[in-house]
């Protein structure tokens, strides 16, 4: 399915700069650290490209001087030459191989460790308008495509022109007339070239677009397998799927149409280059105007002179295709947080838990649009109270605390902690005295321990399994088949709901938040595992400010303040009994809650 977001992201993605100094001159950034790794390899390449024209000449020696006199004194001493500047490519080529590939590897690895802090730090605006799938994609498939064009690209680049310099005068040396002759091929390689920089960047942009239509949709299916299979979705997701890979073929085709047309064309070039060679040599030799020597000579320093256009072929399709990666990774790393710390923030001391919510308002922009999803919220929090959030689905309880860690930023109003507006305090500061725990238990993988101990990794052991005992995990813990060594799999699988969120109400609870939020955190257990679920829940709220929103009402009995918020607005306010004796919106909820139960 496409939907406005999808629209949105895909308009992101197509908005990109052409093949630039601009993109260049950014990968070049993550080369200079490695400037000298590069020298070295650069050195290399000219003593390898200098061996290697150094063939042909001796060739011609061998032929000229030695063989034609019988001189096998003398060609034994050429064919020494020969086999030792063979020698010396191989040694260079094997110093280059490996240090170029090092070279590279940590370029790219730099690259990576750029793009994942980056995204570590992007508000959640941009991951509710973008697939987790294309955010992939960029770290992991865009990043590799730039693999070959970072480690040997530079180097095929010096080779490609030391090499058509080298062979330039090389023949030009040998025979001008020769030389000349074979320039009736250089037009239309000319206009060849020209047509492949035009069709060439555009069909790789439309390559490395399919492909991350791929593996968004992928991504997404793997997610949502339990759903897909609940409302039998098999085989129409498996029709769509399908569709973006038919349509990656047809862009992948196009793609190779272009080099598979341009790169024989080069050849064809060579070709008629060598009949040339042949004819117009011939004529020359029988007329006495070179050496029957010259005419080897000029045929391999031929094959030298076609070997760079072809290698300037193949490091330009290279290059299309990681200029359209690189494009696409850069984007990625201009994304500026919407939300971020202002150039004054300062950190927020150690907090009492105070929070105050002024005249909020507040509404996500999608596509253009912007409904009011909070109305005038005002409220306080006092240090150590439990404020509880009911209503239906929709009506703005999750938004509402979402603002106080600033994951989002109310458009008008102010939001204030301990008299600090959020706005003026380091986010890093206000996160570290926070402990939030969601409807969606979600852990690591690791073990146990490394879960509890995510958000204080330094904290011990000991203090990890007293926290457990104290909110009754421990025994659930250890009855795993490895206690607190237990390997968590991907997203907690092989672990119960109710064991999930033990683990997740500990880990809160071992960072010790002033503040905490719990959204929904008892909604997705059964009414067995949910008592012991409040338990634990009572015993983390202990002493800090907690905010509850929640969806069973048995778990705000206790609140000092209950907030029933519908259609972004406060609609009634008060204790639990308060509100009960009120008879309005919440009692109503309260007694279909308590109706369900039985």
């Amino acid at each position: 399915m496409t939907t406005a977001i999808d629209d949105i992201a895909l308009q992101e993605e197509l908005a990109l700069t052409p093949l630039s100094k601009k993109v260049l001159r950014r990968m070049l950034k993550y080369l200079a650290p490695y400037k000298w790794a590069i020298t070295a390899v650069l050195a290399m390449e000219v003593v390898y490209v200098a061996c290697a024209l150094a063939g042909p000449k001796l060739v011609r020696i061998a032929i000229d001087e030695h063989i034609v006199k019988g001189d096998v004194v003398g060609l034994a001493a050429v064919a020494g030459l020969y086999v030792l500047a063979s020698l010396l490519r191989w040694v260079f080529a094997l110093n280059q191989i490996r240090l170029g590939s090092n070279r590279g590897q940590r370029v790219l690895n730099d690259l990576r460790n750029a793009v994942f802090t980056h995204v570590q730090r992007l508000s959640m605006n941009y991951f509710d308008r973008t697939k987790a799938g294309r955010i992939i994609a960029r770290a992991d498939r865009d990043i590799e495509s730039l693999e070959e064009i970072i480690t040997w690209g530079l180097v095929e680049l010096t080779s490609c022109i030391l090499c058509l310099i080298g062979v330039t005068i090389a023949m030009c040396l040998s025979s001008a007339k020769l030389f000349t002759a074979i320039f009736v091929t250089m037009p239309p390689l000319l206009v060849a070239s020209i047509l492949f920089h035009k069709y060439g960047l555009a069909a790789y942009r439309r390559t490395r677009e399919s492909i991350s239509r791929i593996t968004a949709n992928l991504a997404e299916n793997i997610n949502g397998v339990r759903v897909v299979q609940a409302f039998a979705r098999e085989t129409r997701n498996a029709m769509a799927f399908r569709k973006l890979n038919d349509r990656f073929i047809r862009d992948i085709m196009g793609a190779s149409r272009v080099w598979n047309t341009y790169f024989p064309f080069i050849d064809l070039m060579f070709a008629i280059a060598t009949g040339i060679i042949l004819l117009y040599g011939a004529s020359l030799l029988a007329n006495g105007e070179l050496t029957i020597g010259v005419l080897p000579e000029f045929m391999l320093l031929l094959g030298f002179f076609f070997w760079p256009l072809e290698g300037l072929t193949n490091l330009y399709n290279g290059a299309l295709s990681a200029t359209a990666a690189a494009e696409r990774i850069f984007q990625l790393l201009d994304t500026v947080p919407e939300i971020r710390d202002h150039d004054d923030a300062k950190a927020i001391p150690r907090i009492k838990g105070r929070v105050e919510f002024k005249d909020i308002y507040f509404s996500y922009d999608v596509n253009g649009k912007r409904e009011w999803v909070l109305k005038d919220i005002s409220f306080t929090a006092e240090a150590g109270q439990t404020i509880a959030l009911v209503g239906p689905t929709g009506g703005g309880k999750s938004s509402t605390v979402a603002l106080i860690p600033r994951f989002y930023e109310a458009q008008k109003g102010r939001v204030s902690i301990d008299h600090y507006d959020v706005k003026d305090v380091t986010m890093a500061s206000l996160h570290r005295q926070m402990g939030i725990v969601l409807q969606e238990s979600f852990l690591f993988t690791g073990t146990v321990m490394e879960n509890l101990k995510f958000a204080n990794p330094d904290v011990s052991e000991k203090r990890v399994i007293e926290a457990a005992k104290a909110l009754g995990a421990h025994e659930s813990i250890m009855k795993l088949s490895d206690g607190y060594k237990t390997e968590v799999q991907e997203r907690g699988e092989g672990l119960s709901q109710g064991e999930r969120q033990l683990i997740c109400f500990t880990r809160a609870f071992i960072a010790d938040p002033r503040i905490l939020i719990l959204d929904e955190a008892t909604s997705s257990v059964d009414t067995m595992i949910e008592q012991k679920l409040q338990d634990a829940m009572g015993r983390l709220m202990r002493g800090r400010t907690s905010f509850v929103v929640a969806h069973r009402l048995s778990t705000v009995r206790h609140a000092d303040l209950v907030l029933v918020i519908g259609d972004g607005v406060i609609k009634e306010r008060g204790t639990h009994s308060e509100l009960l004796e009120m008879d309005g919106e919440y009692a109503k909820l309260y007694r279909e809650y308590m109706r369900d139960l039985g």
